[in-house]
């Protein structure tokens, strides 16, 4: 047990931490410091942030605290005031919010994971200095709240949305409690709890057969064309399934020869290539896979910057053969991001470090995109991706959710599955998106105008799924077709979208569009807060005005030429801060429509 916690020590620290993430991890102790003059217990004093999250920082401002206080080359190496903080933290955190006399409120996920991931890291770091005492307590009460990787909600104060708090842990929550339990059982010195937790992770690589899509019961994992699914109806793959890819990766590196064994690291590399490999496009992992996460701070690129340290931690586990593989996908995407640079975001010495390693070996060649429709229908998704740009596809039926909100995340998602199209070429494309877009509007989606805030029952649920039957793509790689038969969250409207992917691009065909109401279809919403190295042009013209409405036969975003196939009134619109500013495109069908049909193409000069 004691390999497994240095070298756990190592793992979060990097031993020697090289100057670049050094520096950062010495300007966060020093503002960590600064708190502390002002609040001895961290926990943030600000109403708007709910007190489960600001009790959840201030266990993260100490393990910041720790990472510095094991870093060697660190001028807070074993510095005596770094434990004395942490000490008084973990005190006082343990007799006023997280004890065996506590209970489950606000979001069940804290209780039970969040909080017993970061203590289990702390415990070890300050493991020499924290009295043995304090540390029984602690485990106890993780232990309490979460005593099984096999279940949650498994204590009698759980809660959950649906009622039912105790059930199976699956997916990404699964590989949390494991890597828990693991890492609790190191604590302990013992074994069996070490090796039932690994046993437990085969079960998460295991291709979903049984479909249950009545019931959505026991959807959550992997599925034979790529797919990955959590919560039953929502595709996860860039969160939920990369905890699911570095949890996994985390305890391949930290466990010895004959517990590994137990692992099937070829199947982990074969979900690699089938679920996460595909969504890739030049370091961002595609939105349409990142559900609610989009609205986070954050964005597409840090989803992907996640997902290559997770590839670059699996690497040093697996055999040769894939070992190169692995490397090959993480050096392509370090390589080909321009916007989001790794060394610069990087704050973890290991990954920096992986990360350097992989850009200087000549022995890993850097491959360029196959050109492929990549079509995920177990979860309504298509990704088509060739050497010069992509167009993601998010969609929605019975089996697949409209979208999820959740913890004040994504409340205004409503359109964001209704057949919306993602289109990168510079690879910029998402960056701030979420932060200024007009909700309203997603391109690919056909709405009837109408105030959404606070509107209930849009979001999908196990009770109130989506009513189309019918999302699914099929392609090879050049070319591929996508059909929706598409029925809004409640009812008012239909129609029959088609997408046909090219070489150039796509066209777009929805036709039967019938609804009640004012109706509208958006074509594009694009961020132009760079307006000045793009042109945007309608029928050869540069648009002057910041709101343009006629029948028009062309319109171009910079390298985006938008054709148009019907004589009809389109809108255009610049909105937005300077900073972040957006131009939208959008065709008004008239009130209460009747077979109305809308066709467009989009054309990505290269």
């Amino acid at each position: 047990m004691g390999e497994i916690l240095k070298k756990r020590i190592e793992y979060l620290t990097g031993k020697i931490a090289p100057k670049e993430t050094l520096k950062k991890l010495e300007q966060e102790c020093e503002d960590i410091l600064k708190q502390y003059k002002e609040n001895k217990t961290l926990i943030e004093e600000n109403e708007k942030r709910v007190l489960v999250e600001r009790v959840r920082d201030s266990y993260k401002k100490i393990l910041t605290l720790g990472v510095a206080y094991n870093t060697e080359n660190s001028v807070y190496y074993k510095d005596e005031l770094l434990f004395v903080i942490a000490h008084e933290v973990l005190q006082n955190n343990y007799e006023n919010y997280y004890n065996l006399e506590s209970i489950e409120h606000t979001n069940w996920w804290q209780w039970e994971i969040g909080y017993p991931l970061l203590l289990n890291d702390i415990l070890i770091l300050f493991l020499e200095r924290v009295e043995k005492d304090l540390i029984d307590k602690i485990i106890d009460v993780t232990r309490y709240f979460l005593p099984d990787e096999r279940y949650l909600g498994n204590n009698p104060v759980a809660m959950h949305p649906s009622g039912s708090p105790l059930r199976p842990a699956t997916g990404g929550n699964l590989i949390d409690t494991c890597k828990i339990m693991f890492l609790r059982g190191a604590l302990l010195n013992s074994l069996e709890i070490c090796q039932k937790a690994v046993e437990s992770i085969s079960e998460t690589l295991e291709i979903i057969s049984e479909k249950n899509v009545e019931t959505l019961s026991n959807r959550d994992g992997f599925y034979a064309d790529g797919s990955f699914i959590q919560h039953g109806f929502i595709p996860y793959a860039g969160t939920y399934g990369n905890v699911l890819l570095s949890g996994i990766a985390e305890i391949i590196y930290l466990v010895d020869e004959k517990l590994r064994n137990k692992i099937d690291t070829k199947k982990i590399c074969e979900r690699v290539y089938s679920s996460f490999e595909p969504l890739f496009f030049k370091g961002a992992i595609t939105d349409i896979v990142n559900g609610r996460a989009i609205t986070r701070d954050g964005n597409d690129h840090q989803i992907g910057h996640e997902v290559i340290n997770s590839l670059l931690l699996l690497a040093h586990g697996v055999d040769e053969e894939n070992r190169v593989k692995l490397l090959e996908i993480a050096k392509r995407e370090l390589s080909l991001d321009k916007y989001y640079l790794y060394t610069e975001k990087e704050k973890r010495a290991i990954f920096y470090n992986l990360s350097k390693d992989v850009l200087k070996n000549s022995k890993i060649k850097v491959k360029s995109y196959s050109s492929e429709v990549k079509c995920f229908n177990e979860m309504d998704r298509v990704f088509y991706r060739n050497r010069e740009f992509a167009i993601g596809l998010a969609m929605h039926s019975k089996k697949i959710g409209n979208f999820e909100t959740f913890n004040g995340e994504n409340t205004k998602g409503w359109f964001t599955g209704d057949g919306a199209v993602y289109i990168y070429s510079k690879g910029d494309e998402y960056i701030d998106y979420w932060k200024g877009v007009d909700f309203y509007y997603i391109p690919g989606t056909t709405e009837i105008k109408m105030d959404m805030e606070n509107i209930k029952g849009v979001e999908s649920s196990v009770e109130n799924m989506p009513k189309n039957s019918v999302a699914e793509g099929y392609g090879d790689k050049e070319s591929g077709v996508a059909y929706m038969d598409f029925i809004n969250w409640n009812g008012k409207l239909s129609s029959k979208k088609n997408y046909i992917f090219k070489k150039t691009g796509m066209v777009y065909l929805e036709n039967y569009i019938t609804g009640e109401g004012e109706v509208y279809s958006t074509v594009a919403n694009m961020r132009i807060s760079n307006l000045k190295n793009k042109t945007i042009r309608i029928d050869g013209k540069p648009m002057k005005d910041t709101f343009v409405t006629g029948e028009f036969k062309e319109i171009s975003l910079g390298n985006l030429i938008y054709k148009f196939y019907k004589s009809e009134k389109i809108n255009l619109e610049i909105y937005g801060e300077e900073e972040n500013r957006f131009i939208k495109i959008w065709i008004d069908l008239g009130v209460n429509p009747v077979n109305y049909t809308v066709a467009w193409e989009v054309v990505i000069v290269v």
